[in-house]
């Protein structure tokens, strides 16, 4: 009996959806300069950060702590970015004549 009225009054612990945006919430400026570099689009960057984080979010429960969170993170993030970026191909860059027409508008 004594072990169970000492349970009921230790404080509840942290859920793990608690626990991971505690501890990952620093991170999410530093990701989203890091998309932006490997990208070149903030906005894809903003997106990206989103998937990333749902991403970890749901693996949370499998890290196994051999590195750091911060380094996982970047992990995650480093493949989304590169995925995005095969996903768009090469785009052929338009004729120089249609480049100066644009910038004389």
């Amino acid at each position: 009996m004594t072990c169970t009225a000492q349970w009921r009054t230790d404080p509840p612990a942290t859920r793990p959806d608690e626990e991971f945006a505690r501890l990952s919430e620093p991170y999410r400026r530093e990701l989203l300069a890091y998309c932006y570099r490997m990208l070149g689009s903030i906005y894809d960057a903003e997106d990206l950060v989103q998937e990333i984080y749902l991403q970890a979010w749901r693996g949370y429960g499998g890290f196994e702590e051999r590195s750091s969170l911060r380094t996982w993170l970047y992990r995650i993030a480093t493949r989304a970015c590169l995925k995005a970026l095969a996903g768009k191909g090469r785009q052929p860059m338009p004729p120089v004549e249609q480049a100066f027409v644009k910038n004389a508008r």
